[in-house]
């Protein structure tokens, strides 16, 4: 039997049909769909019109909303003013959301500094709405506030420099604390907003778990090229927040997955469902131990991203910002109550299968471990990349070369760590043995 090991991420959701790009999240929680709902039904041809119509009229809106609360914001007399700023954006600009019936009907909304930042850098910054962007965000901004003296931020991610300065300078006012753990008082705010986000997909999973559950099954089975002749040994390493052990259990179950059994399986960066006793319980059952509270999601930055600039690149253990790498943060979260000696991944395994994931710098730390555990340069093991596949040629072209660019810059960055290597031989390597693949996404 096979043994391959399966690492997906957002792409992989996004393919089974949930709205899972931050651009998703951010739509439900800061009313662009809310307001899109309303010109749908003003609209009286609205049947004839995609969703999406709508919601290019209604960002606009609130883009314009927005820049007229940032500019009203009189952000140099607040930092003059000696008061704890505690909570004072955060009311400030949920006040404002409600006012102009964004946040109709909840009341109960936990808003933080975080989600000030973000609708800041919305209005400020030329960044995408990405999940890349979400982790260079914390990076850039912990760096600001933590590392007074490190300038993060570049002149051409902003609209104009004063644009940059005022950004810069709410960031500061937003974590102007009278407490000397200003470090610790930003993780909590993280953590709050990253709840919040397990409560948005929870909500996506209520609405679409069948039709998802359904293509989960489907997928699976292509990129493991699983048949009635083939059958594997899968591990997965899931970046996502849904899909986890005891979802899995119900489709084998269901018998949704044959051919395929599953020998582990992690969600490294927390589950949606981290608070529920249903799961809680099934998993203190095939584990064999009481887990507790489980892990919740988590975002974070890369070790790599704080190394110290001596020769030995070695973590700086009192950088302030190590608290926000992804490794203090999975100890942090307890992410090993959710796993058990019995449950671990395999010492070989004959393929590496990389799906939705886009491959960001933030997880390099993750790959280049794995690669370690499993001698990549030495030994048969295979690389599978998916790509996103369009129905445009041109398009579907330069999605590739994206993907093999991203490939090959993970592939370098890991060879130069590897001892008497150069970083591109491991790349001319797996090509010479035919031992790198790419591929389009499949469809469910």
């Amino acid at each position: 039997m096979e043994k391959e090991l399966l690492i997906i991420r957002n792409g992989f959701d996004l393919q089974c049909g949930l709205k899972t790009r931050y651009k998703d999240f951010f739509f439900d929680r800061y009313g662009v769909n809310l307001v899109a709902e309303r010109l749908k039904v003003e609209d009286n041809d609205s049947e004839n019109i995609q969703f999406s119509k709508y919601q290019i009229e209604a960002e606009n809106t609130i883009i314009a909303l927005l820049k007229e609360i940032v500019d009203s914001l009189d952000i140099d007399r607040l930092l003059q003013n000696k008061s704890n700023a505690n909570g004072y954006l955060v009311n400030y600009f949920l006040q404002k959301l409600r006012k102009n019936g964004l946040l109709e009907n909840d009341l109960k909304i936990e808003f933080t500094n975080w989600d000030v930042i973000f609708l800041v850098s919305y209005v400020l910054m030329k960044r995408n709405l990405y999940w890349n962007d979400v982790e260079k965000a914390i990076f850039d901004v912990t760096s600001l506030v933590l590392k007074f003296d490190q300038n993060e931020f570049s002149d051409c991610s902003f609209v104009s420099k004063s644009d940059k300065d005022k950004f810069k300078k709410i960031v500061r006012y937003c974590f102007k604390e009278n407490r000397k753990d200003v470090a610790s008082a930003m993780l909590d705010a993280l953590k709050k907003f990253e709840k919040q986000f397990a409560k948005y997909i929870r909500k996506q999973m209520h609405e679409h778990k069948r039709e998802y559950l359904s293509n989960v099954s489907k997928l699976l089975k292509k990129i493991t090229f699983v048949d009635d002749t083939k059958s594997v040994e899968l591990d997965v390493i899931n970046f996502n927040y849904y899909l986890d052990e005891y979802t899995v259990h119900y489709l084998e179950e269901q018998k949704a997955i044959s051919n395929i059994s599953v020998n582990s399986w992690v969600n490294i960066h927390g589950i949606a469902y981290w608070n529920n006793s249903k799961v809680r319980t099934f998993l203190n059952r095939i584990h064999g131990r009481d887990h507790g509270a489980l892990p919740a999601p988590i975002f974070g930055i890369d070790g790599h991203d704080i190394l110290s600039p001596s020769e030995n690149k070695i973590l700086d253990l009192d950088d302030p910002r190590i608290i926000f790498t992804k490794s203090y943060r999975l100890i942090d979260s307890r992410i090993n109550t959710i796993r058990d000696k019995e449950h671990k991944l395999p010492s070989t395994v004959n393929k590496i299968i990389f799906y939705g994931h886009s491959l960001g710098h933030a997880d390099y730390s993750y790959f280049e471990t794995l690669f370690d555990l499993y001698k990549l340069f030495d030994s048969d093991v295979e690389l599978d990349f998916y790509y996103h596949s369009h129905n445009q040629r041109l398009k579907n072209r330069k999605s590739e070369q994206n993907m093999l660019k991203q490939v090959v810059n993970l592939l370098t960055s890991y060879g130069e760590t590897l001892p008497d290597q150069h970083g591109e031989n491991i790349v001319n390597r797996l090509v010479l043995e035919q031992r790198l693949n790419l591929f389009p996404t499949s469809k469910c």
